[in-house]
């Protein structure tokens, strides 16, 4: 952005009065485009020749395809008009350092076109990442992201498919991992939160189907501190198979599981539990065993504050 000086970009508006607004600081300015959607930053440029170029320095970059549809009418044009307005911005904008890449997308149309939106989020040391494809299912995240030194903060609130990098340390400096999982694998889950050196925040949402064979989803950190786990099952037609949940996690302070499946849990010592919330809707499976509830609390002798839900009781 060219620095100017506020004084000379202030204007009188229509009525008289002095626009205030203009006047700010350009470091102000960013602050305030950053707060809403990037479609409506950078459609301030349009207010002045103060205002034209602020938008190229917001450090959050949110994206969402929806705001581009009109009702749901959804075609070509508009969609490649989204794309082309992500690649725009991507294009003109130069903050060294991105606070949030935020993209919300219905209709991708290109995994090329996602994996360089990503990228080039993550080529500028973004710290926060949000990612809701909707309508995709198990796309690839980009190899750039498992190795980002910046990235503190992700909530990937659709299904991807994670390929962890074959060795050593993946998301070196992440803190909050928000993630769904559906037929999650004996395996992936335990390297890839064991492999996490700073992460301490982690939410889960576990999907099962009558297809899933019985797996042992393992959670494993030795930094985790909060962790929030939600287990649903998308299938009424059968019983479900017997699922297990293993927490390994000796610092973790606060636990909340609602469970729509009454998983078997295997919970090593948690010294450092200090709250625990714990909820099992039993209405849609009354032949389920209620054995695992007990093994649960097995696990939580130390718990200061405790809260079950009536199921758990009866």
């Amino acid at each position: 952005m060219v620095s100017t000086s506020p004084k000379t970009q202030c204007r009188r508006v229509d009525n008289g009065s002095e626009d205030r607004i203009s006047c700010l600081p350009d470091s102000i300015l960013c602050q305030i485009l950053s707060v809403p959607p990037t479609k409506d930053a950078v459609a301030t440029s349009i207010l002045s020749p103060r205002w034209k170029h602020a938008w190229t320095s917001v450090r959050n970059l949110c994206f969402d395809d929806e705001l581009s549809v009109m009702g749901d009418e959804v075609s070509g044009i508009t969609v490649a008009a989204f794309e082309k307005f992500v690649h725009s911005v991507l294009a003109r904008t130069h903050p060294s350092s991105v606070e949030k890449f935020s993209l919300r997308c219905s209709y991708l149309r290109s995994l090329g076109m996602f994996d360089y939106w990503v990228s080039s989020a993550i080529s500028r040391n973004v710290r926060e990442i949000e990612i809701d494809l909707r309508d995709h299912e198990r796309i690839p995240l980009p190899a750039s992201i498992y190795r980002s030194i910046t990235l503190e903060v992700l909530r990937l609130r659709s299904y991807f498919a994670l390929t962890l990098p074959p060795d050593g340390v993946c998301f070196p400096r992440l803190k909050t991992f928000h993630l769904m999982l559906q037929q999650p694998t004996n395996h992936l889950p335990h390297n890839l939160f064991s492999r996490c050196p700073c992460l301490q925040h982690l939410s889960l949402t576990v999907y099962f189907t009558a297809a899933n064979p019985a797996s042992n989803l393992i959670i494993s950190s030795a930094t985790l501190k909060t962790f929030v786990l939600e287990v649903m099952y998308c299938s009424h037609s059968s019983a479900p198979n017997q699922h297990t949940v293993t927490i390994v996690a000796p610092n973790l302070e606060f636990l909340d599981i609602t469970d729509d499946l009454a998983v078997s849990y295997a919970v090593h010592q948690l010294p450092s539990l200090h709250k625990a919330v714990y909820y099992v809707m039993f209405s849609e499976w009354p032949p389920i065993d209620r054995r695992p509830p007990v093994q649960l609390l097995a696990g939580m002798t130390k718990t200061k504050c405790l809260t079950l839900s009536a199921g758990v009781l009866h």
